[in-house]
């Protein structure tokens, strides 16, 4: 853990944050701008994989928003979800970093050459012929 993470995180359990929340927003804290994350991958790196609402509403609880980037945690339906400053704001946020918004999901595209790879590995799949 880096300097900084170290003391963010003394700040965010004086602010009164339980230590699965601390580490919620810690994990968030370092997803690189342009990329999202689910509020699930959030739960699972705070080491209670199940627990994806309660990372959401931990997200939701972010008191440095949008400098501890809760705008890049979405649904696991690729949804966009709540945000403290409104959905329009969120929106608004994700496409300035360079995603693509439609109807309030995040749209994304696969390269053509990963799609080429995963048509040429499927392809190659033995598949069991029909007993009869």
């Amino acid at each position: 853990m880096e300097n900084w993470q170290k003391l963010l995180k003394k700040i965010l359990i004086n602010k009164g944050l339980s230590a699965f929340e601390t580490k919620v927003l810690l994990k968030i804290s370092g997803i690189p701008k342009g990329e999202i994350r689910s509020y699930a991958w959030a739960a699972q790196q705070a080491n209670r994989p199940k627990a994806y609402r309660a990372a959401a509403n931990a997200v939701s609880k972010n008191p440095f928003a949008p400098f501890i980037c809760c705008h890049r945690v979405i649904k696991n339906n690729f949804k966009i979800g709540g945000y403290a400053f409104g959905k329009k704001t969120k929106e608004k946020i994700l496409k300035s970093e360079g995603l693509t918004i439609k109807n309030d999901t995040v749209i994304i595209r696969i390269p053509m050459a990963d799609k080429r790879k995963r048509i040429a590995r499927n392809s190659r799949r033995k598949t069991k012929k029909p007993q009869f």
